[in-house]
């Protein structure tokens, strides 16, 4: 599974909406914390469903990583916001 990971995160820019969501959809099941910032950006695609997928996929992350982790998902997401 961590071996497709590079593609997996390849495909959440590519250029098809549909690639982009199953990516999304795919970083739920197999993503690290490392991944949790690319999630966040893909809140604000252009496609509405890969927006709600990476929504989805947030919440699956953060309930498989530690309470220490989820401080961190956190951090990510307050200053994905502070970028704007």
């Amino acid at each position: 599974a961590a071996t497709c990971l590079p593609v997996v995160r390849e495909l959440l820019s590519d250029a098809d909406a549909d690639a982009r969501e199953m990516a999304v959809r795919a970083m739920s099941a197999l993503g690290e914390l490392a991944d949790c910032a690319a999630l966040v950006g893909r809140l604000e695609d252009e496609e509405g469903d890969v927006r709600s997928a990476a929504a989805d996929a947030l919440v699956v992350l953060r309930a498989a990583l530690c309470a220490a982790d989820v401080g961190a998902v956190a951090v990510l997401c307050v200053s994905h916001g502070q970028e704007e």
